[in-house]
């Protein structure tokens, strides 16, 4: 969580492999989240997802060689 990825491109074998990551770490999720007496008390547990489109992975891409070429 919170890595930084250096490509930009990504093949169909790399969008597959998400995928099934994110299907089992949301069973894993789901798991946690029926256990009896999950969410009792005052302990809780926080998560985020981040998806962008197109643009946004351009904007960041930019923004980032705009950071390199500043140093």
């Amino acid at each position: 969580m919170g890595q930084d990825v250096d490509k930009e491109r990504f093949s169909e074998a790399d969008y597959l492999r998400f995928g099934e990551r994110l299907t089992e770490q949301l069973a894993e999720l789901r798991e946690l989240l029926d256990r009896p007496g999950f969410g009792d008390g005052v302990t809780t547990v926080g998560a985020e997802l981040e998806l962008f489109d197109r643009r946004a992975r351009q904007a960041a891409a930019a923004q980032r060689r705009g950071a390199r070429q500043a140093r």
